[in-house]
């Protein structure tokens, strides 16, 4: 009797921790705050610049600071957070296999400077390519031209399960810039 109360309490367990996990594809280290958190349908990946250059993004005049939304594609749904970043920050990331992960970053459009991608050794997570989309300025500034509000995409495919770890960075004039990444990619449960 003690056994299959025990084994009922551990099913339980486990049971709660695997809803909590993927309650939502994406994970941030919990000492980031989600500024912006929605979800959205999109019929093919190929469209998903076009839905992105109509969201709205946060942006920060902090030069060690940026605001950036991950976004994990998968059967024709999209969910996407925000959040604010600071230099060389290390971000995990929990997502299912067979999704696809899009970073959507500030572009540095008044140089010729982009976001790269260091590190990453293909073996569970492919990088599939970079993008940039305009975004109009807020109505409010209008006639500011100097702050640019397009933002730069990189997708990438999760294709298996395991770990994968790479830095997003650009050179500007004050130096290089980097943001770490660890992603994990689980077998879907549903």
């Amino acid at each position: 009797m003690k056994k299959i109360i025990l084994g009922s309490v551990i099913l339980l367990l486990v049971g709660s921790i695997l809803m909590i996990l993927f309650s939502k594809q994406v994970y941030i280290n919990e000492c980031k705050d989600s500024i912006k958190d929605y979800d959205f349908t999109v019929k093919n990946v190929e469209k998903l610049d076009a839905k992105l250059s109509k969201q709205k993004y946060s942006y920060s005049t902090a030069t060690d600071k940026k605001y950036i939304t991950v976004i994990v594609y998968r059967n024709q749904k999209a969910s996407a957070q925000q959040y604010l970043i600071k230099e060389n920050d290390n971000i995990d990331l929990l997502i299912n296999k067979t999704s696809q992960l899009v970073i959507s970053l500030p572009a540095i459009s008044k140089t010729d400077s982009s976001w790269n991608v260091e590190g990453l050794s293909e073996n569970y997570l492919a990088f599939m390519k970079k993008s940039k989309t305009d975004i109009p300025n807020p109505i409010f500034l209008k006639n500011n031209t100097d702050q640019s509000y397009d933002r730069e995409n990189i997708y990438f495919d999760a294709y298996r399960s395991g770990s994968e770890s790479f830095t997003l960075s650009y050179e500007d004039n004050s130096g290089k810039k980097d943001i770490h990444f660890n992603v994990n990619i689980l077998e879907p449960i549903f």
